[in-house]
Formats: C-alpha cells, structure tokens, sequence
C-alpha cells in the first residue's frame, strides 16, 4: 500500500485465486440476496396499492390483499437473506481458510532472512485481523452490494417508464451523493499508507512491550513514554485526521440521498397541483422514494470499509509475496551416504555484510564436527545453511552429493535433523513436541530420548502426555531446550545438527549428556556449535569460525599446537574456570 492513494485491485486480486469451490456459494448467496432485496419492495408496493384503492377507489388493492402481498413479502425476504447470509459467510470463511493456508505455506518455503526481517505482529496481523476483515467484504459486501445495485437499477427503469420526471427527480441526487462520497474517500489517500505503517507499528508496540513486561516492570520503565502509548497516540491522532476529513465531505452523503423522497414530494406536489399528473402515479413515487434510497445507503456504507479491506489485502499479499517466485523442485534424489560437504559457502542476511564468507570444509560419515568461535562468529547461521532452511547465494552444502536445501522437501523421510539454542515448543503435550518431525515414533522410542537428554525422571507421570503452554510454557529454559534435543534425536537422520546442546546444563552433569547423545548418534553425522571447549574437544574435528570465515581447523591437539585462536579460546575458557582474570 502506498501513501498516494488505494489499490482497490488488492481486494479481488488476493481472493480470486483463493475462492476454488466457493464460487458457487458466492454466486448463489448473491442472486438469493438480490431476490431478498426485490422481495423487500412487497411492502411499500403494497402500501402504495392500499393507498390507491383507498384515495381513488379503483386499481388499487383492498386490505387483506394488502395485508397478504406484505406478508408474503417479509417471509420470501427473511427466508432468501437469512439463506444468503449463511451462503455467503460459508463461502467467506473457505476462502479465509484456504488465505490462511497459503499463508503457511509461504512461511514455510519463505527465506529465513526475509522472515526474520519482519516483526512477528505483521504476521499475526495478516493471518489475525487483516484476514478476517475481509470476512465482511465477502460475506456482507459482495451479496449487498450486488443486490443494492441491481434492485436501484432496476427501480429507476420502473419508474422512468411511470413518470420520467420524478424517476429524474428520484435519481438526480445520486450521482451529487457519490461524488460526495468519492470526495470523501480521496481525501485520504495521501493518509493511507501512514495509517497502515501506524496500524501496524502499534501492533508491534504493544506485541513488544507485553513480551517484555517483566524486563519494564524491573527496570521501571514509564509506561507514559513507552513505544507502545506513543505509537497508540500516533494511530489515535490519524484516525482523528481521518474522521475530520473524511466528514468534510461524506457527511453530505446520507442527507442528500435521504432528501430525496422530499425532492419528489414537492415536485410531484407541484405537478399534481397543475393537472400534469396522476394521482395513483404520486401515490406511488411518494411511497417508493423512501425505499429508492435503501440500497444507496447500503452502498455507502460498503463503500465506507473499501479502504481499510484493500489496506488489509495488501498486507496479506506482501506476507503470501515471501513464498519464493519458483518453488523448490524437489527431484526424489537420496544421499548415497553420510558425508557432509560444505564448499565455497557465502552468506549474508539481506542489507547487511556477509555472515559467511568462504566457508568449506568436509565431514566423513558418521564422524563428529564441533563449530567453534566467539558470539557472532556465525555458528548458529552456519548450522542453518547446513541444515537447508537458509539458501546461499554462493557455495553449496552436500549430503552425500545431494543439496541439503533439497532434502527438506522430500516426503516421508528426515535426512537431517536440528536442534536449536532457543527451539520452537508449541502448546500441546510432550509426545506431539518429540513427535513433531518422526509423527510414528513409538512411545519407547520418545521415552528413551527423554531419558538419554535427562528429562524422564524430572517431568513427571505420564510423561507423554504432559500439557505444555504457548512456547513451551510450564518448563524451565534449560527443559525447553533439553526437549529440543530429544526431539532432534528421535529422528532417524543421517545429519544431526546441534547448536549449543550443552549450554543448559552445569559442567558435571554435561559428560552425561553427551555420552548419551554420542551414543545415540553413533553411526550418524553430527555437527554441534558449542562455546565450551571443554565439549568440543570430544569432537573428531574442529572447525574454527572467526567473523564469518574459517580461521583453522583440525583435532583439538592439532589446533593447540598452532597457538592460534582456538588456543586462546581455550586458554581464556580456562582462566575462566579457574577464576582468573
């Protein structure tokens, strides 16, 4: 969305694609609601008749047919608006589900940069709110909209063939009442793009702030200059902005279009007066004008949400836009064995220097490699590059000859597995979290994983089934990522990838855990970023990362002997120990 006006398209642009089976149910709730709408002209229809037989005393209608044509008017229009309701909002939420999927699916394939560049509140946004507000486009705005439209235009050709002078007088307002309209909406063109970046800049304020309450409440941080109440004032001044100039011109709207059964009164008045015309005819535009403005206000009001669905649209096409242009081809090729390869490896989060620079190196099967380096030496990018979830744009990571990034897509098998620092723990029990990449595991295997990581004897009985919060909620970090090991290591992977798998626990309980996962892995390959050097030692070889780049690599005594960087590394993790400093 720009800020230099709407882009109405978004709207039909973003739904087309995505209303498959639906379109039957829109375009039958659409002609139930036109047929609601023309239904609902049975009344004053039947008021006008009553008031013929009544004023003139013939061609008109007595009481009871009067009192029947009404009622039989109500219940068609009550039975096809409440049919169309339930079409149309049963079409609305498929399209909504099928919307919501592809954005799971874009996620999914997404680029981790471009997702990690983007606050997690835009993406609740678009999948939350932004989605569902165009529930009321589909649901309400299309079946109305059309019946308002045909109903009005069918009406005006009526009434021009009774009486084209006040057919005239009936319509001539409309197009003043639109342009008012129109002028309306335009004055807040230039405002939309603001809006929508204040929308959402609060959404992440507030998203922020919550996340982090404990951190204010202990620093004391005034809540008065927070981000989140200054990006509220700034979203509360421009909707003041807006409403002020919107009504500018909008609030002509419903005057003009209401004024127009008095327009009609005077005129047909005055031509009744002067003999130059019937009196069944005024009877009827005087009864008909009211009802000749109801779909002009529907569409006002249809109108009126336009801006803020095309805003949202657009929101959710710039989500659905992270899916990469051509999808991944996925060719069936299996590994022919273990062995990692990582050649020529650049990589750089987008907008900033490179992560990764030159990076090769070579892991046989069934060997152990520990990364090594300072914080933002680039281990953690490192083990996602290799595990496939971030593409390089130089240099490629092979196993057994075949692109990692290629192995993701392959159904029914997990070549690698990852377990991350700070893992992704979703709200369900502990079974579903293990089983999230090996779905049959059975209960054995879960508990044995458990076990080798140190958790069955802590988490309680039964411990399968044992109910997590959102992230993980209910353990303590160090569980979490305990957990997250287990998960890891119940895949039957070739490639084991770990970052930090020791950092959550004391130094005398992690020669336990990672005899356990040794032996766990036995025969697989694995790779481990790991600070402590006292872990990385067990390793077969070590890869020494420094600002991106390999600095050396070897055995743990190889490195030693170099005097390089590793040799510091273990030199300052051992004054450390010893309290030196």
């Amino acid at each position: 969305m720009s800020a230099s006006g709407f882009d109405y398209r978004a709207v039909p642009r973003l739904v087309r694609p995505h209303l498959g089976g639906s379109r039957r149910l829109l375009a039958a709730a659409v002609s139930l609601a036109v047929v609601s709408a023309f239904a609902e002209l049975a009344v004053p229809y039947a008021v006008y008749r009553l008031l013929v037989h009544v004023v003139v005393g013939h061609g008109g209608m007595a009481v009871p047919q009067a009192v029947a044509l009404a009622a039989a008017g109500v219940v068609v229009t009550y039975l096809t608006f409440g049919a169309a309701t339930a079409l149309a909002h049963r079409a609305a939420f498929e399209v909504i589900a099928r919307i919501r999927i592809a954005l799971g699916e874009a996620w999914s394939v997404a680029e981790l940069s471009d997702l990690s560049d983007r606050h997690t509140a835009s993406a609740r946004s678009a999948a939350g709110e932004e989605v569902e507000r165009l529930e009321g486009i589909l649901a309400h705005g299309v079946p109305e909209f059309a019946a308002s439209v045909t109903v009005w235009l069918a009406m005006t050709v009526w009434l021009l063939g009774e009486d084209w002078r006040l057919a005239l007088a009936c319509a001539a307002v409309a197009p003043l009442a639109f342009w008012t309209m129109r002028r309306a909406m335009r004055s807040n063109a230039h405002r939309m793009g603001e809006f929508v970046e204040a929308n959402a800049a609060m959404g992440r304020a507030m998203m922020d702030q919550l996340t982090a309450l404990a951190e204010i409440r202990v620093f004391g941080a005034r809540t008065s200059g927070s981000t989140a109440v200054s990006a509220i004032q700034r979203t509360a001044r421009l909707q003041s902005a807006w409403g002020a100039a919107f009504l500018r011109w909008g609030a002509w709207f419903s005057p003009l279009v209401t004024a127009t059964p008095a327009v009609v009164a005077v005129l047909g008045a005055w031509l009744l007066a002067a003999g130059r015309l019937k009196v069944d005819t005024f009877l009827l535009f005087v009864v008909l004008a009211p009802a000749y403005t109801v779909p002009l206000v529907t569409l006002f009001y249809r109108m009126h949400s336009l801006p803020l669905a095309a805003a949202s649209a657009r929101a959710v096409e710039e989500q659905l836009d992270l899916a990469p242009r051509e999808p991944t081809t996925v060719t069936g090729r299996e590994p022919r064995d273990r062995t990692l390869a990582v050649d020529g490896l650049d990589f750089g989060h987008r907008g900033r220097e490179s992560t990764l620079r030159r990076v090769s190196f070579r892991v046989p099967e069934g060997t152990t490699v520990a990364l090594v380096g300072e914080s933002g030496s680039g281990k953690t990018t490192l083990l996602e590059v290799i595990a496939g979830v971030r593409r390089p744009p130089v240099g490629e990571v092979m196993l057994g000859g075949v692109p990692t990034a290629d192995l993701l897509g392959v159904p029914g098998r997990r070549w690698v597995s990852l377990a991350a620092q700070n893992p992704l723990l979703f709200a369900g029990s502990i079974g579903e979290n293990l089983r999230m990449g090996a779905p049959d595991a059975p209960d054995g295997l879960l508990l044995d994983a458990l076990n080798a990581v140190g958790l069955l004897g802590e988490l309680g009985d039964p411990v399968l089934d044992r109910r997590l919060g959102e992230a993980g909620a209910g353990l303590s970090g160090g569980q979490r990522q305990r957990l997250a090991l287990a998960r890891a290591l119940v895949v039957n992977a070739w490639l084991v990838l770990m970052d930090e798998p020791t950092a959550s626990v004391d130094p005398l309980t992690e020669d336990d855990l990672w005899e356990s996962i040794s032996r766990w892995c036995r025969g697989r390959t694995l790779v481990m970023a790991t600070h402590r050097i006292a872990l990385a030692r067990r390793a077969d070889h070590i890869v020494v990362l420094d600002r991106g780049a390999i600095a050396e690599q070897g055995t743990h005594d190889e490195l030693l002997d170099r005097g390089g960087l590793y040799a510091e590394l273990t030199e300052a993790e051992s004054r450390a120990g010893a309290g030196i400093r």
